[in-house]
């Protein structure tokens, strides 16, 4: 057992007001209280604030990935740089719709042309 986790866990219940004022259960959740390095926490906060979120949705959205994936979960970039296997991705996906297509033995000059023509074809509308 960590000695770094603490164990305070409280449930609260929300509610909502349904438009004829009655009041419906909206979600249960649960306050738990853990220890993490203040400074993890701080860069942490700092990107979730750069993506629009708390703290607690930053978290949230994490949790809620691990169940429904079952696994540490996806990549979230702020900017700039976009991870190696998110390109690979990419293109073994376009290579995929290009054999789909028919179009995965063209060759640039050839794509071109038909990028050329295309672009030609819709000025002319």
């Amino acid at each position: 057992m960590c000695d770094d986790i603490a164990s305070d866990v409280q449930i609260v219940y929300n509610f909502v007001e349904t438009s004829n004022s009655e009041r419906v259960l909206a979600m249960k959740t649960v306050n738990y209280t853990l220890r993490i390095d203040e400074g993890d926490k701080q860069r942490a906060e700092s990107v979730f604030k750069a993506l629009g979120m708390t703290f607690s949705t930053g978290i949230n959205v994490y949790l809620k990935a691990v169940g429904r994936q079952q696994r540490i979960p996806f990549v979230l970039n702020i900017g700039g740089e976009v991870p190696a296997r998110t390109l690979a991705d990419a293109f073994k996906s376009a290579q995929s719709e290009a054999v789909k297509n028919g179009t995965s033995e063209m060759t640039m000059d050839e794509i071109n042309a038909e990028i050329a023509s295309y672009r030609l074809e819709k000025r002319n509308l």
